[in-house]
């Protein structure tokens, strides 16, 4: 189980909520002991994914938080209600897989499953 599986089963168990004590503060927790805790920011394991995310932000000029990219285009700054970022998602989407027409009286789909043309 990862972090983020464990904590969201936490969280989403009732047996912790958001204001209670974190898991990774004191003793440990199930999945990480205090010491791989501590090692995470002083064994540079990740930096270079930090980094990335931080060039990432810079050329998106990301200012504050939250900030959410969608497919490595879309940047939203602030919060937004959940119309905005379905819209967003949506248009991430339709960009990235075009509705392709196909020409001719050949059926698309047949019993077999459904063709499709080749993207030029």
């Amino acid at each position: 189980m990862t972090y983020l599986q464990a904590m969201q089963a936490e969280l989403f168990s009732a047996t912790r909520t958001p204001s209670s004590t974190p898991p990774w503060s004191g003793s440990g927790s199930r999945w990480a002991s205090p010491e791989q805790i501590r090692e995470v920011p002083a064994g540079g394991q990740y930096a270079d994914r930090v980094r990335a995310d931080q060039g990432q932000a810079a050329r998106l000029a990301a200012r504050g938080v939250p900030f959410i990219v969608i497919d490595g285009r879309y940047a939203v700054p602030g919060a937004q209600d959940s119309d905005t970022l379905l819209d967003l998602l949506r248009t991430a989407w339709a960009d990235t897989h075009p509705v392709v027409p196909v020409a001719g009286d050949a059926p698309v789909c047949g019993p077999n499953g459904c063709a499709f043309p080749e993207r030029a």
